[in-house]
């Protein structure tokens, strides 16, 4: 089959819908415009109602292939079902929440999370297949801990990966009878997921950096299709380390995030400058390794 087919990728999406929402943690917190380091997520409303309904929307009508939810470390839900969303109303961009059918996809349980005291944020992936334009998660009653003294349940993030319908190569070949049976199944499975794609990528990445390995990324890609090998190698390993410095910028700012929330503001300042002068560094290295050229 001469066309390419386009691989599940990260989709983009807002909430629509909740049903209850602390106002300093909103439900857009969890747009996925708003991933990275620095991003709070959202939480209920102190002694709230359960069951939860949670509802986001699609820019297309998708097939989705996996939803990734990192938990909050200690607003936590015992139990998250999913559902997704659709109907004639919704195959364009006129289609309301409200008026969807949704089917039951299944359901994910939570760790309490005392083994970590609380601490660490739990992240929870489900395999899924099935197409729609709305996600629903209905979230239960939080677990009992002694830092929830509200029973309120928070989701840091959620991620969705899944292949875009509206897609004219991915629509002609699910129609096609005659596609290459192997690229068919390709498109009903989550073989491979790009790690770009992935939540923990978002949210622990500078998000300067992120967008540079995303452009070198592509530009190995296109590489590896012309055969330039060494190349593509070298781009591989400049990935490889700037990740690790995405990482660590990521690492500082939520550090001088912690300075600022405490009022200590000279620590705060400490982090600014090894912020600016890391990534100066780091450009500088961009520069001699003759990299520049590519994310310009």
């Amino acid at each position: 089959f001469k066309k390419e087919y386009m691989p599940p990728k990260k989709i983009e999406f807002k909430v629509v819908h909740v049903t209850s929402e602390d106002e300093k943690f909103p439900a857009s917190d969890l747009d996925s415009d708003k991933h990275g380091p620095l991003v709070h997520g959202w939480a209920s409303q102190r002694y709230c109602l359960y069951p939860i309904d949670l509802i986001i929307q699609f820019n297309k009508k998708i097939v989705l292939k996996k939803v990734q939810i990192l938990s909050h470390q200690y607003l936590i839900a015992s139990k998250i079902e999913f559902y997704i969303g659709d109907s004639p109303e919704t195959s364009d961009h006129e289609g309301s929440f409200e008026s969807a059918k949704y089917t039951r996809l299944g359901y994910v349980e939570l760790s309490s999370n005392e083994k970590t005291d609380l601490k660490a944020r739990e992240l929870k992936s489900v395999h899924v297949d099935a197409e729609g334009l709305f996600l629903k998660l209905v979230l239960h009653k939080n677990f009992l801990n002694r830092l929830n003294v509200y029973n309120q349940v928070g989701i840091i993030a959620i991620n969705v990966i899944g292949i875009d319908l509206d897609d004219e190569i991915n629509q002609e070949m699910l129609k096609n009878n005659d596609a290459d049976p192997t690229v068919l199944a390709a498109i009903k499975r989550a073989d491979y997921i790009s790690p770009l794609d992935d939540l923990a990528f978002a949210m622990y990445q500078d998000a300067d950096i992120s967008q540079i390995i995303r452009k070198l990324d592509k530009k190995k890609t296109d590489c590896v299709l012309t055969e330039r090998y060494d190349e593509a190698k070298r781009l591989k390993l400049a990935i490889l380390e700037l990740k690790k410095i995405g990482e660590r910028l990521a690492r500082y700012d939520i550090e001088k995030r912690q300075a600022i929330e405490e009022e200590d503001y000279e620590k705060a300042k400490i982090k600014k400058q090894q912020i600016q002068e890391y990534r100066k560094e780091t450009y500088r290295q961009l520069q001699a390794n003759n990299l520049l050229e590519f994310i310009d």
